[in-house]
């Protein structure tokens, strides 16, 4: 896993979603729907965030609502990006 850093970390549910890259760069969203048995990596254009290993976008926060878990919102580099599927797409 690339977690290198994350500043955050949200539970809803069995969901699990945390942020990754050390200080100035973006290592991605990491994403488990299973309680933490298995995580998986979201990032890049195709998804709506930055590149994975794309510097100068640090994630600061996430959160995601416990009593709808697939709205979540992500801080990278001072900007929000919102997804309301679960992490599968997001916007600003």
């Amino acid at each position: 896993y690339p977690w290198g850093g994350g500043t955050g970390i949200s539970i809803a549910g069995n969901r699990i979603y945390t942020t990754a890259g050390p200080i100035g760069s973006f290592l991605g969203i990491l994403r488990s729907t299973d309680s933490s048995a298995t995580f998986e990596t979201l990032g890049g254009k195709e998804r709506g965030l930055p590149e994975l290993h794309e510097n100068g976008k640090q994630p600061t926060a996430i959160y995601a609502r416990s009593d709808k878990p697939e709205a979540v919102w992500v801080i990278i580099n001072g900007v929000l990006y919102h997804s309301g599927d679960g992490g599968e797409k997001w916007a600003v």
